[in-house]
């Protein structure tokens, strides 16, 4: 029987993405209805062949994508008789045309583009950008990537003199359900009657990292843990989290010691989103069920799988750390100068302007705004304790203007508001891995 349903499940996959371009498939000759920095206004693929094809594609959104531009440039500039670059994105006219009045880069780039497409985009299995298709000169699909690494002139000259290229294959998925179990997603196994089950994979390719509770939908009842595409650091603070209080702030990476010889392999996600190759090797995935009455017990069962797996040991010490520390000047009343007096709920977080503007919304927001400042991937990376003892969940009033990223201004205008976000030397659990 197990047999048999590992065949149906991989005969459904291979017919769900059977309309994708497979590496070997000869590209059909797609037309390409929108044309930027082209003779014409429409255009078919068979214009650009009888060279190396290189797609780009990109999203107006991708800044990683448009600031490659330039480069992309420079390569046909340096091959113009070997190869041609396209670059391809399903963002629309309006929001090409958008993008063209506030980016130099983009506004100035010479290479002809396929904008608002859907025909070539849909040949190709990918969810996420930048990605490349390297299409040689019989049009045949040589490689399809989304790593930048391999567009250097040393690569392009190996190509064109028939010499293979080891590139990372992009593959993704474009129907999958991240809230459903690894084990049952796609509509595979029947192995309803699990009650117990721990597990650890390599990445899977999808677009997005997810930490969430393994819920049964009929009945709404937890029944483990489902993180997908996490690093190493970031399984072991989910692990050992209770150990590692803050009391709301979520981002705990500064808090993790790393007595290890092979430390780059517990480097954050973030810092190698563009390297397919770091990522193959160092972004997981775990699960686990356990019955309800060993819940209780899950963060062990998951600490011992870690532990097992990476061959690392984990200790809890005491470290004086500077830490930024958010407290409320009256402790007897803390919410004294911010409960909110009602009215319509409106929230402002400083990522969309220079200001944090809270009203009527939940104390657990200034916490994240807090983090968003301090603690954020473009920001200072500080230590962040909460001792205001405000139930998240309380709804406040709270409005801080102009240099907010600005600590000394950013207090100044909280100590309005009763509170304040103080610098001092705490003595704080941290996470300390060896082998």
């Amino acid at each position: 029987m197990l047999i048999t349903c590992l065949f149906c499940l991989g005969m459904s996959a291979y017919a769900q993405e059977n309309r994708h371009l497979r590496l070997g498939d000869t590209v059909p000759n797609i037309k390409l209805a929108h044309m930027i920095n082209f003779p014409t206004a429409t255009s078919t693929l068979s214009n650009f062949t009888n060279k190396l094809l290189i797609l780009d594609f990109w999203d107006v959104g991708c800044l990683p994508c448009i600031a490659g531009f330039p480069k992309m440039e420079k390569l046909q500039q340096l091959f113009p008789k070997y190869i041609r670059i396209l670059l391809v994105t399903k963002s629309s006219a309006e929001d090409v045309r958008k993008l063209f009045l506030h980016s130099a880069i983009a506004r100035n780039c010479t290479l002809p583009m396929a904008i608002a497409d859907s025909n070539l985009s849909s040949l190709f299995a990918y969810q996420t950008v930048p990605a490349y298709a390297w299409i040689d000169k019989n049009g045949v699909l040589n490689h399809f990537t989304g790593t930048p690494f391999y567009l250097k002139e040393e690569f392009i000259k190996q190509f064109i003199d028939g010499k293979k290229l080891n590139m990372p294959l992009k593959d993704e998925y474009g129907n999958f359900n991240c809230f459903e179990s690894l084990l049952t997603e796609g509509g595979g196994r029947n192995l309803s009657n699990v009650s117990y089950y721990s597990m650890i994979t390599h990445g899977i390719n999808f677009d997005g990292q997810f930490g969430l509770p393994l819920v049964d939908f009929k009945t709404g009842r937890r029944l483990g843990i489902h993180m997908l595409n996490q690093s190493r650091v970031n399984l072991f603070l989910s692990a050992y989290t209770d150990s590692l209080p803050s009391n709301g702030f979520t981002r705990l990476e500064n808090r993790v010691i790393l007595n290890l010889a092979d430390s780059i392999n517990y480097q954050q996600y973030d810092q190698h989103y563009l390297d397919d190759h770091w990522k193959q090797d160092n972004i997981f995935c775990y699960e686990a069920r356990l019955p309800p009455e060993r819940m209780h017990l899950l963060y062990k069962v998951m600490q011992r799988d870690l532990c097992l797996y990476f061959d690392v040991k984990v200790r809890i010490e005491k470290r004086i750390k500077p830490c930024l520390v958010l407290k409320a000047l009256n402790p007897i009343n803390p919410t004294f100068k911010i409960r909110s007096k009602g009215g319509k709920q409106h929230l402002t977080l400083p990522y969309q302007t220079d200001s944090l503007i809270m009203g009527n919304t939940n104390f657990g927001q200034l916490i994240f705004a807090v983090e968003l400042l301090f603690n954020s991937t473009n920001g200072s990376r500080q230590i962040l304790l909460n001792e205001t003892a405000i139930d998240p969940s309380t709804p406040v009033d709270i409005r801080i203007v102009k240099n907010v990223k600005d600590l000394t201004n950013f207090r100044k205008q909280l100590q309005v508001f009763g509170l304040d976000l103080v610098p001092e030397q705490k003595s704080i659990n941290v996470l300390i891995l060896s082998h």
